[in-house]
């Protein structure tokens, strides 16, 4: 639990008056004096013993009111700090009450701009928060913050904590980008009043938000920021320091890094523990330090943990509350994993109904207590039972009414149904994925391909919905399993349309991770004006989304779901505008339609052949197809062995030492692991490819690191030359695409393209003639120091403006720089560049082609992936003769990141990359022989080929070395 600030009413006055003797009833407690009651009220509060605060604050309550009566500021207190602690101790009702009632009595006493009116407002808006009614509390908070704006201004203490409190509000209903500005905001007030202590509080809220939205890295920074200056302020063994040492050991679990989390959740509980004896916060600890060792499958500590927190919660909170409610369904969770099943059942059941006691029957966190028991009655085999529960959490995620009997009436409409928060789907898919076992366990394939179905539409769904909610991202993260599930069904039960439909989906070609970032409407051209009206809507959608997750009438309900229906139509129609206007950003960021087979297969020839493949944790597959037909076929083959022997195979093809320094062992290496990728990845389709000598290949995994061109038909039983080995190239053309969908947008486009010339560049890297450019930064000041001259990328150019016609800049032309090639290469047919190409292993967008150095003031020279694919390009060819161009880093459900691709969405249709380091004189006479069979108009694949045959039998000793 990250803590946030929320100002507390409760003032205790500074006495040195000791009771002698503890009074016990209500009676004896209001002959006490206020100041005596408030003595005593002091000793739980301190320790965190809510239930212990109650008696005092009734007791001083009734005393005030006979005193008094109700318009009076002691009766104010003592009311208003009775509803705070009956919403600490769970007991909503009573506590809305009376902070009802002390808001109107401040209101009459003092107005709507006095500190003790805005403090009740500010706890109000508090409880509604904690009871997921989140509109009122909104509302409430910005209330607040208005009034303490005219009040204060906007560089007050008080101003920055009431934003800080609707930052938070926005956290916990998922609104990420809302929260952020707002933290944003806060932060900046806290900073200037020079307030170390909620400064470091607002950052390490805000780096809560920046988990949540995937951003770990300033996550962890904003985290160690805040820990080092409680550090500073409090010492190591206070509880300050304490809650912040909590706060980053639950991101680092959040973040599935346990080994870090452990220690510092054993520390945090140490100071609490020992030290300031907070018995809340140390049952927060102990809570997380009990999902650390369950996820570490250490169950005895865990159980440990969980249960000492447990009757921590019980006794401070009383036997009614929602902390106590998450803890009892974690302990009951734990209990699934050690196989202890009645006493998980009994407690998930008991959370259930603290849940629906003070949560409406469709709030998310019922959902997933209501998985979990489908889960652990799915694990001792009561299928019936579990399926019972899977049908009452997709009620309540979805709100819909139906037969418990899956079938294609209920599965539309659930399709169609537009659900009240993307929470709500996540829950959904796990409810799947238990259903999806359930039914596994009856062996009732056609229903599990239903269920599978509608997972993908679900993700899909979220996939194509527009930019805001960054919770998407966990949604996004399940893709990659559901369509493992999908193939492994429809290989065995095979429906070859809807086995490619799925594998298409799964090789998902996005330049970004756009659930990360709002970059996408940068990269596909879209008008800022477009972009915040979807912002706008996007915020409206979310506002009755959060309508829709509070207890409302019926009438209510629906009067918010037509509302929420007329912005998804307003959403829909600006959708199919920019899809319209905007195409690039489209192909970014919606779903593009794949084609029927007989599609693909009208533009195959009889001598081509498709190949895809699809690389799985236990199992892979190959989707082969030709003009004629389609097979899938299964590969056992265990991801890690796959990843190992690819691994082997691109080490010897780019350690040029290796080579050199121990050529026997390079030898040796290269030929068994080049045989073994044939063996396992073209030898079971080798029967299917008889009359075929062109493969067009769509690789995925560590399989896009390896050209199959060298793949080995045969293993030499006896070393011979290089040139005389039996290679995969010798009996195929070989091209390769990222996705089958677009193989064919670039074949069709490809018959239609215009006739345009040459551009070719080479890089200028002489740093001792190159204009000055010490304007540049830092990084790229130190990145360019480091570039080595290219002198063979000028001949490469030279050499093209014998063949063809065109523009060719070698590099100390003032035009062979960013801002030229970023104007002009639209022109061209084309597009040849020499140019270093630096990678970065992090971020695929950052990699760039380093251009030649000229001072501009406004391009930096190095020309990164997502400016690349911003471009307008309109080449048949474009030729990385780069380093490493289209090496990139595979991520599940993103496809191969690299420089290679943004040129693809910038418009090239077809591509020349390299997947290593290279030498330059080599690269240049192989480029040259390319560009003449390319003259004597081979087609480009075949041109590559022959150059690449021609060079092997032309090349003498290490030289003919494959890499």
């Amino acid at each position: 639990m990250t803590s946030y600030i929320r100002s507390s009413f409760l003032i205790f006055y500074l006495i040195t008056f000791i009771c002698s003797s503890w009074a016990t009833t209500l009676e004896d407690l209001k002959k006490l004096t206020y100041k005596e009651l408030d003595s005593l009220l002091r000793i739980p509060y301190k320790n965190g013993d809510y239930m212990g605060c109650l008696l005092y604050l009734q007791a001083g309550r009734d005393k005030a009111l006979a005193e008094f009566g109700e318009l009076d500021t002691t009766t104010a207190f003592f009311t208003a700090s009775l509803g705070y602690i009956l919403e600490k101790v769970g007991q909503f009702k009573q506590a809305e009450h009376h902070q009802l009632n002390a808001l109107k009595i401040r209101k009459e006493l003092h107005g709507e701009y006095h500190p003790d009116y805005l403090i009740s407002l500010n706890n109000l808006a508090g409880l509604y928060e904690s009871t997921g009614r989140y509109l009122e509390a909104e509302k409430y908070y910005k209330q607040v913050i208005k009034y303490r704006f005219k009040t204060f201004g906007s560089d007050h203490l008080k101003y920055a904590t009431a934003l800080n409190n609707l930052g938070f509000l926005y956290r916990s209903m998922g609104l990420f980008e809302q929260a952020e500005p707002i933290y944003l905001q806060a932060i900046k007030v806290f900073k200037s009043l020079e307030d170390q202590k909620y400064y470091c509080t607002a950052l390490s809220n805000l780096a809560y938000i920046y988990s949540e939205m995937g951003l770990n890295k300033e996550a962890e920074n904003l985290f160690f920021e805040s820990l080092k200056i409680r550090k500073q302020i409090f010492g190591e063994q206070h509880n300050e320091y304490a809650k912040i040492l909590n706060n980053l050991g639950l991101f680092y679990l959040h973040s599935k890094q346990y080994k870090k989390a452990e220690p510092l959740l054993k520390k945090s509980a140490s100071i609490q523990k020992t030290y300031y004896n907070q018995p809340f916060n140390y049952a927060i600890t102990l809570n997380n330090l009990g999902g650390v060792y369950k996820n570490l499958k250490e169950y005895e500590q865990a159980e440990i943990y969980y249960i000492e927190s447990n009757k921590l919660y019980r006794d401070l909170l009383g036997a009614e509350h929602r902390k106590l409610a998450t803890n009892t369904r974690n302990l009951g969770a734990l209990y699934i994993e050690k196989g202890e099943f009645d006493k998980a059942d009994s407690l998930l059941l008991n959370a259930l109904n603290m849940y629906r006691r003070y949560m409406h029957d469709q709030h998310f966190r019922i959902t997933g207590t209501l998985n979990l028991l489908a889960k652990s009655n799915l694990k001792r085999k009561n299928i019936e039972k579990s399926i019972a529960y899977c049908m009452q959490a997709i009620q309540a995620s979805s709100q819909l009414q139906f037969n418990y009997e899956i079938g294609t009436k209920w599965i539309q409409m659930l399709f169609d149904h537009e659900f009240a928060s993307t929470k709500y789907i996540d829950q959904m898919l796990k409810t799947l994925s238990i259903l999806f076992e359930a039914y596994d366990q009856l062996n009732l394939v056609e229903s599990q391909i239903q269920i599978i179905d509608l997972a993908i539409h679900l993700i899909q769904k979220i996939k194509s919905s527009y930019i805001s909610n960054s919770d998407k991202l966990s949604i996004l993260e399940q893709s990659h399993e559901w369509m493992q599930r999908g193939l492994g069904k429809l290989s065995v039960n095979i429906n070859h349309e809807k086995f490619f439909r799925l594998m298409e989906l799964h090789k998902s070609v996005l330049l970004m991770e756009q659930t990360r970032s709002n970059q996408a409407y940068q990269l596909g051209n879209l008008p800022d004006s477009i972009y915040i009206k979807e912002k706008y809507l996007q915020k409206r959608k979310g506002e009755f989304e959060a309508k829709l997750l509070e207890k409302r009438s019926i009438s209510e309900k629906d009067n918010y779901r037509a509302q929420l229906n007329e912005i998804n139509i307003e959403l829909k129609l600006l959708q199919d505008r920019i899809s319209k206007d905007y195409p690039k950003f489209a192909a970014f960021k919606y779903t593009h339609s794949i084609p029927r087979i007989a599609k693909l297969q009208q533009n195959l020839k009889s001598n081509e052949a498709l190949i895809s493949f699809v690389v799985g944790d236990s199992i892979s597959y190959i989707w082969y197809c030709n003009a004629l037909m389609t097979k899938v076929v299964p590969l056992n083959i265990p991801k890690d062995m796959l990843d190992y022997n690819v691994e082997k195979l691109r080490e010897t093809l780019t350690d040029y030492q290796l080579v050199t320094l121990d050529p026997g062992r390079s030898y040796w290496q290269f030929t068994e692991h080049a045989y073994w990728c044939y063996e396992q990845l073209i030898k079971p389709i080798q029967s299917l490819l008889q009359g075929k000598d062109q493969l067009i290949i769509i690789p995925e995994g560590s399989l896009g690191h390896l050209p199959f061109e060298t793949f080995l038909t045969s293993k030499p039983k006896f070393k011979t030359k290089y040139n005389d080995l039996p290679y995969l190239i010798k009996q195929y053309t070989i091209s390769y695409h990222y996705s089958v969908t677009q193989w064919l947008a670039s074949k069709i486009s490809l018959q239609n393209s215009a006739n345009y010339d040459v551009l070719a560049l080479a890089g200028n890297y002489n740093s001792k003639v190159i204009p000055n450019y010490n304007n540049r930064l830092p990084v790229y000041q130190s990145l360019r120091k480091k570039l080595k001259k290219l002198p063979a990328a000028e001949l490469e150019v030279e050499r093209l403006s014998q063949i063809f016609n065109g523009y060719f800049g070698f590099g100390f032309d003032s035009l062979s720089n960013e801002r030229w090639f970023k104007t002009n290469a639209h022109q061209y047919k084309l597009i040849h560049l020499a140019l270093h190409g630096m990678l970065n292993p992090n971020n695929a967008m950052l990699s760039s082609l380093v251009f030649s150095e000229d001072g501009d003031s406004t391009e930096n020279n190095f020309l990164q992936a997502y400016e690349v694919a911003r471009l307008n390009l309109n080449a048949e060819l474009v030729v990385l003769s780069a380093c490493e161009s289209g090496y990139g880093k595979f991520e599940k459900g993103n496809g191969m990141a690299s420089l290679a691709r943004a040129f693809m969405y910038a418009g090239s249709r077809s591509l020349v990359v390299t997947l290593w380091q290279i030498y330059d004189y080599e690269t240049a006479e192989l480029m040259n022989n390319f560009y003449q069979n390319l003259a004597d108009e081979q087609n480009m694949s075949d041109a590559l080929r022959i150059a690449k045959l021609n060079y092997l039998k032309q090349s003498k000793g290490n030289k003919s070395h494959p890499a």
